[in-house]
């Protein structure tokens, strides 16, 4: 069974969370009038619990993978 990456985002205005397993889903879950950030990367399935952990736990990561900032 292989790994996926899930990919966490946070909704700045409302703070909601939202998850996806590939940019193009998170394309489609995502308001298109809301700049969104990326604030984890995980293997696995997504189990965020605050905003500032995920960041430091996995910035190295997403700095790696390229997919930190708005998307």
């Amino acid at each position: 069974m292989s790994r996926k990456t899930c990919i966490a985002i946070i909704n700045p205005i409302t703070e909601t969370r939202l998850e996806a397993w590939t940019r193009l889903e998170l394309e489609q879950v995502k308001p298109r009038d809301v700049r969104l950030h990326v604030v984890a990367i995980a293997e696995g399935p997504c189990s965020i619990k605050s905003r500032a952990d995920d960041c430091r736990a996995v910035s190295g990561l997403i700095a790696r993978q390229g997919m930190a900032g708005p998307v």
